[in-house]
């Protein structure tokens, strides 16, 4: 980024999308929870590279949210409609997360009622990565090795 650039708008901001991903790891999916880190990351290094140059930068961290993807992801399953109700029965609120609800993060941070606010994540999951008692199906590899 040109630092020249960010001098003539000293208001600018940057509003990565991660994952509550960026957070936790998850079987399976290495390569996916390996790039939501390094959004993160990216955000955080970003946000002290620019601070002095007037540019914000932060990560929204979506949960489980109602897309065209995750439809396409729940169809490949036998039970689509149980897929979707046994993943929800993770997140405490127990609905799926709305495009629109993380429009409305991007918009927060991407505003003066967040001018204050730099080098962090906002987490739009429904508190689905608060509780430390995730239920696994069989034994994780780590397990299988004890």
């Amino acid at each position: 980024m040109d630092t020249l650039t960010l001098c003539k708008n000293q208001r600018s901001y940057m509003v990565n999308i991660g994952s509550v991903g960026s957070f936790i790891g998850q079987a399976q999916t290495p390569a996916y929870i390996t790039s939501k880190h390094a959004v993160l990351g990216l955000s955080r290094s970003i946000a002290l590279d620019y601070a002095a140059d007037g540019l914000r930068c932060n990560c929204v961290c979506p949960g489980i949210t109602d897309t065209p993807m995750l439809r396409y992801h729940l169809s490949t399953t036998p039970d689509p409609e149980a897929t979707l109700a046994n993943r929800l029965s993770r997140v405490p609120t127990g609905v799926a997360i709305t495009p629109i609800d993380i429009a409305r993060a991007v918009r927060y941070l991407s505003c003066e009622d967040s001018a204050g606010v730099t080098g962090t994540s906002l987490v739009v999951d429904g508190a689905y990565i608060t509780p430390a008692e995730w239920e696994t199906v069989g034994q994780t590899k780590f397990m299988e090795q004890s």
